[in-house]
């Protein structure tokens, strides 16, 4: 079981906020056995930090069951305007890795995150914007990573397919 102190030292850094965190502890409780679990409940939950009062469904209710059933993946749009070290983006993106499930790091070229955010929107992708907590490199506050999904490939394809890996 991962206590809120735990969670809290793990993900704040990551630009989640400390009503989130709680929130998503207090709704996992003895269910979570491991970080990770937690963020993918904030991600998957709570679309912005307003919702820690008010929790929505989980993003994947309404989907049809063809959409459950299709193969889904997870894309980290990592901002690459900010020019961060290789340390920093890991650190930045390490919580999703050790999940299962694909997940596509890949970079934002020339698009920025915001137009990135308004496109997968508009198709209907769930998005979670990631702001760095500023302990190191880069600035508090600064819009690290654009999470989409998770959702159907056929559905995330549309906007994130043309965006290169990150090397």
């Amino acid at each position: 079981m991962i206590t809120e102190s735990e969670a809290l030292d793990a993900l704040l850094p990551l630009g989640f906020t400390q009503e989130q965190i709680k929130f998503a502890v207090s709704q996992t409780g003895s269910n979570a056995q491991s970080i990770e679990e937690i963020a993918n409940f904030i991600v998957l939950t709570l679309p912005d930090p307003s919702a820690a009062q008010q929790p929505s469904q989980p993003v994947l209710s309404n989907y049809s069951e063809q959409h459950q059933n299709a193969p889904h993946k997870l894309v980290l749009i990592v901002n690459s305007a900010l020019k961060m070290s290789q340390g920093s983006t890991k650190s930045t993106v390490r919580v999703w890795l050790d999940q299962g499930e694909p997940i596509i790091v890949v970079q934002s070229g020339n698009d920025s995150l915001l137009d990135l955010e308004k496109r997968c929107l508009a198709n209907g992708l769930p998005v979670y914007k990631i702001h760095d907590a500023g302990r190191t490199e880069v600035a508090s506050g600064s819009l690290t990573v654009l999470a989409v999904g998770p959702a159907p490939n056929s559905e995330m394809d549309v906007v994130t397919r043309s965006l290169s890996l990150l090397k």
